[in-house]
């Protein structure tokens, strides 16, 4: 038996569950830090260009997947925690 089918057969199946909502939280959570990085090379490459109006559409986009991300990651903390907190 592989350490992996060791751990799924010893972790009772709901936590198994919760621990993957968790990961697919956290996973979300990465690709808002991207988008909202790449939101934000987008507005200074506009700051760049003296385009102020896509500067400030690119920040808002940025803060917008920054509060995504920010949402997954309390998500995420709030699954792994369990009733701790």
């Amino acid at each position: 038996m592989s350490k992996t089918q060791k751990t799924e057969a010893t972790v009772p199946n709901t936590e198994v569950a919760e621990m993957q909502k968790a990961s697919d939280e956290n996973l979300f959570a990465a690709e808002c830090h991207e988008a909202a990085a790449r939101c934000h090379r987008a507005a200074a490459e506009s700051l760049r260009q003296h385009d102020t109006a896509g500067a400030l559409e690119s920040a808002a986009q940025a803060h917008l997947r920054c509060n995504d991300a920010f949402t997954a990651t309390i998500a995420a903390h709030k699954l792994t925690a369990g009733d701790c907190c």
